[in-house]
């Protein structure tokens, strides 16, 4: 077995104490959901908004719900400022490590609050889908990983100090699973500082291309691997010029590169390379000789990414393509675990309720809880976290698709309040997904 085998089995081990417990809990959601409300309610009661919500007096979920207003990000913009100015104790009790930068469908950049609580709150799902990725996947477990990594920003801080960003994507990882994962990256996250687009898909894909023993590619996007192997196929050229005289061909830029960013591809590798792209086989028959021990491909499958995944599976014929769960920087939502029929709510990480999405405006402020929800019907997510955002509107829109015990099974059906509006016609997202999908099948349109 190879060094990669045992640091990703390490990994599961270290992840499957609450994978199981996770697994038993799913019988008892509504209890679980409790008492991590009152965790969260203890943890804050303390802090400027428990004082103002009178946190330390609430008994129930249902006086939550009374005294707590359903909130948006805009509800958090006078409090975060404060955090940023290196206020203490305002949204959490918990020190506030650092502000998490995400775009927003109705505003600017947002900056999502960021503290331990938090990040022990991912981990929690995070663990339960690692330990259940490569439980029964020997496979994938036997190679080295491809995680899309996040566009570099410049390092920033806030007039308080206070950090803007993670220094890289595997931050969110504890310390142990980040150790472990560092040694079997195919691209070292360090790639993340590169900021010309460019030459960043350029030493990606060299990075890639050296990897011989790749077995797991997880991207957000379906057409992120679409665009990238395009890329492959145009620069194909070039890559064969830099692989034979071990050369890096930047058209014409002269970056400043660290050298931790470079690939260091052997002789024999890139032989092996050469061969492959100069072969003239077909880019499907391309990536099974150039990544013979892919197992596992890891990426949005639901809502609008929904009719990509067809061209993600042509260009990786025979490789299990397993959907993501829902992950915002807000919150970790579902959790895809194998052999059910869609992503399990992650439910020992926040505290979730949720909006009938059939309901009329006026009971749209009733929510449900997770153990309340029904088989076929579509609600928006509302998340607590232990990062001080309370009844928040994440504007993600899920449909419930079964249950395994009292835990909803949920499929990511698109965004709330995504509408077009010219003329009175009202079309939202999910409709003109599924419409458009229609009409490509109809005309046998990849």
């Amino acid at each position: 077995m190879s060094a990669c085998y045992w640091l990703n089995t390490a990994w599961m081990l270290t992840a499957r104490r609450e994978a199981r417990i996770f697994a038993r809990s799913c019988s008892r959601v509504d209890r679980a959901q409790h008492d991590l409300l009152q965790h969260i309610l203890g943890n804050n009661r303390d802090s400027l908004f428990g004082r103002r919500h009178h946190f330390g007096s609430v008994t129930s979920i249902n006086e939550f719900r009374d005294r707590v207003p359903i909130s948006s990000y805009g509800d958090y913009i006078g409090d975060i400022r404060r955090i940023a100015n290196g206020e203490p104790c305002i949204l959490t009790s918990d020190r506030i490590r650092l502000l998490e930068p995400t775009g927003g469908s109705d505003c600017g950049e947002k900056l999502v609050p960021y503290n331990h609580e938090l990040h022990r709150q991912f981990q929690r799902a995070i663990q339960t889908w690692i330990a259940d990725l490569f439980l029964d996947r020997p496979d994938v477990r036997s190679g080295r990983a491809y995680w899309s990594l996040s566009p570099c920003l410049p390092r920033r801080t806030t007039r308080g100090g206070l950090p803007i960003g993670f220094e890289d994507d595997t931050a969110y990882l504890g310390r142990l699973g980040r150790r472990l994962v560092r040694k079997t990256l195919a691209v070292p996250a360090s790639l993340s500082r590169v900021e010309d687009l460019d030459v960043f898909r350029y030493l990606l894909l060299l990075h890639l291309l050296g990897t011989s023993d790749l077995s797991l590619i997880s991207v957000w996007s379906p057409t992120y691997l679409s665009v990238l192997l395009r890329t492959l196929e145009r620069c194909s050229q070039q890559i064969v010029h830099d692989l034979r005289h071990s050369t890096l061909s930047l058209a014409g830029k002269t970056l400043p590169l660290p050298a931790d960013v470079l690939p260091r591809i052997s002789a024999k590798r890139a032989a092996e390379v050469i061969g492959i792209l100069e072969s003239g086989l077909t880019m499907e028959e391309m990536t099974s000789h150039l990544w013979p021990q892919l197992a596992l491909v890891s990426c949005w499958c639901d809502g609008p990414a929904h009719r990509y995944v067809e061209s993600v599976r042509h260009l990786f014929p025979g490789i299990e393509i397993q959907p993501k769960g829902l992950v915002a920087t807000e919150g970790f939502v579902s959790i895809p675990r194998h052999g059910f029929a869609a992503p399990h709510l992650a439910f020992r990480s926040h505290f979730f309720e949720f909006l009938d999405c059939d309901h009329d405006a006026e009971h749209q402020q009733q929510t449900c809880l997770a153990h309340e929800l029904q088989a076929g019907r579509c609600y928006e997510v509302l998340l607590t976290t232990g990062g001080g955002l309370y009844r928040y509107r994440l504007g993600d829109v899920v449909q419930v698709v079964d249950h395994d015990g009292l835990c909803p099974l949920l499929r990511f059906s698109g965004r709330q309040g995504q509408i077009s509006d010219q003329a009175g016609e009202k079309l939202v997202e999910q409709h003109v997904s599924a419409v458009l999908q229609d009409a490509l099948q109809a005309t046998n349109t990849r």
